[in-house]
């Protein structure tokens, strides 16, 4: 039932027309957020880094990822994004999808499988220096790979910046 989620984000990646922008760049993402917030039995802090690569194959883009909640659970990912540029550019839509190793942690919300899918969509505001502010929500779960498939959402704030500002 659960991978609908990740079926219609995988639909939108290959099939969505893509709006380019005038530049081609590599981010480095901080998020902050609430774990598990839908469902509300292991609702934690999470934290989380990535790098958005900017190399691209058929408009999709390579990312990877480390994750971290305040009860202890923790995720690794690796995957495909793309970018979807609205209102002259101003806007990002941007969804992922990727594989990710979970771990349960000491308290964390027991997924049951270490191997998790990740289907998430932000939405940021892009400022005129590159850097972007925005929202996102994602789904994890195993993709009924197991037959216990609880899964978990999580909201977040997003910072994005250019990987050539920081160097």
């Amino acid at each position: 039932m659960r991978c609908r989620y990740h079926l219609l984000l995988i639909f939108i990646l290959v099939f969505l027309p893509r709006l380019k922008a005038q530049e081609n760049l590599a981010f480095i993402s901080f998020s902050m957020g609430w774990f598990d917030f839908m469902q509300a039995d292991g609702e934690a802090f999470e934290g989380r880094i990535e790098y958005k690569s900017n190399l691209s194959f058929a408009g999709l883009k390579p990312f990877f990822g480390f994750a971290v909640t305040s009860d202890g659970a923790f995720n690794t990912a690796f995957g495909v994004y793309t970018e979807i540029f609205l209102f002259e550019n101003k806007i990002v839509v941007t969804p992922s999808f990727s594989p990710c190793l979970f771990h349960d942690g000491i308290r964390g919300k027991l997924l049951k499988s270490e191997l998790e899918f990740r289907s998430q969509v932000e939405i940021s505001y892009r400022f005129k220096n590159e850097m972007r502010l925005g929202l996102s929500i994602n789904h994890i779960s195993n993709g009924g790979i197991k037959i216990y498939n609880p899964g978990t959402e999580s909201f977040a704030l997003n910072y994005s910046i250019p990987v050539k500002q920081i160097l």
